[in-house]
């Protein structure tokens, strides 16, 4: 007899018992690990690239070593399509050759290392990576999303130096010879670079109806029990 292939074990959800945020007013949802603070009061905020004030943004971090510090995973920002916007990837060309000309007089170098399309729910979006040269090598990444006629950023930052010691387990080596400060910050620039990406697979838009008005209608009484009628219909 043929023997049957073992049934592949399937993978566990790693944010299964995540909490979930919702914004009915900007029409997004995301899952975020339970030990994270929202900070939902982030001030407006210019993007120093693109010179666009944003609608809205909210911080999702970790309060690390004591209450006033804090470990950003990610950021989401809100902000309308400009006047001349034509479509997302126009748009984030414009934004990959800001960011290498305002890299281009850093000490270390800084520019864009990476774009990629990728999906984010069913829609075709941008991920953005610049790193600089120097000993850090700190990475940014932002990830560019729209609808109706909103953009989305969701960004975050870790550094590729401190990730490689932590992956390498030299990073608790180095911590010793340093203090306790440095080995949470090793280890919150490692959680920071793991859970971001899985915070943004869980990126969600709201239901279109959610986000527009319902259409109103004029129910008109007669012999024959009424009819509704659909303005605009009619």
């Amino acid at each position: 007899p043929i023997a049957k292939s073992p049934s592949p074990t399937p993978t566990p959800d790693a944010t299964a018992n995540w909490k979930t945020y919702r914004n009915e007013e900007y029409g997004f949802e995301v899952k975020y690990p339970s030990a994270l603070n929202l900070d939902k009061n982030a001030t407006f905020w210019i993007d120093p690239v693109t010179n666009e004030g944003n609608l809205f943004r909210i911080i999702f971090q970790k309060s690390y070593q004591n209450p006033d510090r804090h470990y950003n995973y990610l950021t989401i920002n809100v902000k309308n399509k400009p006047a001349d916007f034509v479509d997302l990837e126009t748009y984030v060309e414009e934004i990959v050759k800001k960011i290498n000309k305002a890299g281009e007089g850093a000490a270390a170098g800084y520019g864009v290392a990476h774009v990629d399309k990728i999906n984010i729910d069913n829609k075709e979006s941008f991920r953005i990576q610049a790193q600089s040269g120097s000993v850090s090598r700190h990475t940014d990444v932002w990830v560019y999303t729209e609808q109706l006629n909103y953009i989305y950023t969701l960004e975050y930052n870790y550094s590729a130096y401190e990730l490689e010691l932590v992956e390498s387990g030299e990073a608790a080596k180095f911590a010793e010879s340093t203090d306790e400060q440095t080995r949470q910050r090793f280890e919150e620039n490692k959680l920071s670079h793991d859970f971001a990406p899985k915070m943004i697979s869980t990126f969600q838009f709201l239901h279109p109806k959610i986000l527009q008005p319902e259409i109103p209608y004029i129910k008109v009484i007669s012999p024959n029990g009424g009819e509704k009628w659909i303005a605009g219909n009619t």
